[in-house]
């Protein structure tokens, strides 16, 4: 693999990043004004959900 094609596969990475951000962090309103997040992930698996939440933490921070 070239540089020039790990480059573009860690841009092409990033973009997708940022995408995924942005859809979780859309704010709406609801009809009684109260401020909700209509893009979710979500666990049945209680012990899943800190891995979740520090590989997201991790992922915002790459493109922070």
């Amino acid at each position: 693999m070239t540089d020039e094609n790990i480059r573009l596969r860690y841009d092409t990475a990033i973009e997708g990043i940022r995408e995924f951000f942005a859809l979780l962090d859309i704010v709406e309103e609801s009809d009684e004004g109260r401020q909700f997040h209509p893009t979710t992930i979500r666990s049945c698996r209680a012990l899943d959900i800190p891995k979740l939440e520090a590989a997201l933490r991790k992922m915002r921070g790459v493109v922070e």
